[in-house]
């Protein structure tokens, strides 16, 4: 049985799977200096060639570590950004959560608020993880208050650990545990793979 869900759906998002043709538009991303500073992502220049292995690792992945998942916007079906559980331990049944939106014309409509339900809920419900955590760096403030709203909770500092837009900056450790999980979204919709 895959790990990842074939679709699961909200409001005005949908999560699927990676397709190879994601990475047409994923390598603009990751070399969008202001996508990029803002997730802690891979700091130097990303070809097209390094974008389609990166999918193609993903995409033949047998380790039952980690779930990629594409979000689309429902209302047009446009591919938007990324949402991933990575790191999962089976055994403390925990897993490091990560989100992109890519698409700057897509930010503030709640995209990222409802894939972080969708695939908190996932984890949780389908997986049976007890405990997702994350890493932000400081100046993200977008990004802190959306995990601070839906009830993450901050766990430490990295002081001065990131380096972005010329100097160093902290990076906040955050934490959700399964009992502390209130579904924001709903309803949720999910269809599991088979």
């Amino acid at each position: 049985m895959p790990l990842a869900p074939k679709v699961l759906s909200g409001e005005a998002a949908v999560l699927r799977p990676l397709r190879a043709a994601d990475r047409v538009l994923s390598v603009r991303w990751r070399n969008d200096p202001e996508i990029r500073d803002g997730i802690l992502g891979y700091r130097f220049p990303v070809t097209a060639e390094m974008e389609a292995d990166w999918v193609n690792s993903v995409l033949k992945d047998q380790s039952r570590t980690r779930v990629i998942l594409a979000i689309e916007e429902k209302s047009d079906g446009a591919f938007v950004g990324f949402v991933y559980l990575n790191n999962i331990d089976w055994f403390a049944r925990n897993a490091e959560f990560g989100i992109l939106i890519g698409e700057r014309s897509r930010h503030g409509k709640g995209l990222a608020r409802e894939a972080l339900a969708l695939v908190v809920d996932y984890a949780f419900k389908t997986l049976n993880l007890q405990r997702l955590y994350l890493r932000v760096v400081a100046f993200n403030k977008r990004a802190l208050r959306l995990y601070r709203g839906f009830g993450f909770v901050q766990e430490g500092i990295q002081r001065q650990h990131a380096f972005a837009r010329g100097r160093y900056h902290d990076v906040v450790l955050m934490g959700l545990l399964r009992g502390e999980f209130k579904a924001i979204v709903s309803p949720v919709h999910a269809r599991p793979s088979s």
